[in-house]
């Protein structure tokens, strides 16, 4: 069984070389890396192929963003992957141990016709969990974090992250790709992996892959951003259209779908008023 590690980067040359020493130190040895270069001008490609010239480098003007350079990567395994192999989405803002792929395809050849995301830690202090998961509640739409449990091997969730997801190829054969045109950015993954669940595959966190996010938000720009920037732009974690169309997509009905569209409107104007 192949793992098809695919990430995509723009002008993070350092972070992506760390990530790709981490991917080239596994123990586990049937791998590929698929790196999708947005258009960088740091001299990323330079320095992968320098250092790991075996990558597979697909090129991007610039406007790909997130979720249309996934889908290059995406097209690109797809054409030659067998049905039994797995894709490994990663960010290159992360780290994980050289165990990580290991244990990853041995929790899922016990969970097949599943999809295993990891536990997300923060890379400058190991004790801050970031992610363990979360089920989504849609009267309302909320998102709500699982509490982590280190008993726990392997919790079962709404969604996943990609930062750190296996996913058989059997799913994009099933479900398709990322949704670029909706979503070309944030809330991309989240959306797939409901889709995902609702086609009968399960989802699962497991809290022994760990991986570390070295992501630092500047939350004080982020303060001072403007309107225009927190729910229009698409570099946004807040962008209003992703949220109603995740809304209108998949909230269970049409009753939950009003009603969330209004509580999140609602929710959204209160907390600007109180800012």
């Amino acid at each position: 069984m192949k793992i098809y590690a695919l990430m995509t980067i723009r002008n993070r040359k350092n972070l992506a070389v760390e990530c790709l020493d981490c991917i080239y130190k596994q123990t586990y040895a049937n791998f590929e890396v698929v790196v999708v270069d947005d258009g960088s001008i740091d001299g990323s490609e330079k320095a992968i192929i320098a250092k790991y010239p075996q990558t597979t480098i697909l090129k991007g003007d610039g406007n790909l963003w997130w979720t249309a350079g996934m889908n290059k990567g995406l097209g690109h395994i797809l054409n030659k992957a067998d049905e039994n192999d797995v894709v490994l989405t990663l960010n290159d803002d992360t780290e994980f141990d050289y165990g990580f792929f290991a244990k990853l395809i041995a929790i899922y050849l016990k969970n097949k016709k599943s999809c295993i995301g990891t536990l997300l830690k923060n890379f400058h202090d190991k004790n801050i969990i970031e992610d363990s998961g979360v089920k989504i509640n849609w009267n309302g739409y909320f998102y709500n974090s699982i509490f982590y449990d280190k008993n726990i091997k392997l919790a079962e969730v709404d969604t996943l992250s990609c930062r750190g997801a296996l996913i058989p190829i059997s799913v994009f054969k099933k479900i398709g790709i990322f949704n670029a045109k909706r979503l070309p950015h944030y809330m991309a993954d989240y959306e797939f992996f409901i889709r995902v669940k609702r086609s009968n595959f399960k989802l699962f966190i497991s809290y022994d892959a760990i991986t570390y996010n070295k992501e630092k938000l500047n939350k004080k720009n982020d303060e001072k951003a403007g309107l225009y920037w927190k729910i229009l732009n698409r570099k946004s974690h807040s962008n209003l259209f992703n949220t109603y169309f995740m809304i209108l997509k998949h909230s269970p009905n049409f009753y939950l779908k009003i009603k969330n569209l209004l509580f999140y409107t609602f929710r959204s104007m209160f907390k600007k008023i109180l800012k």
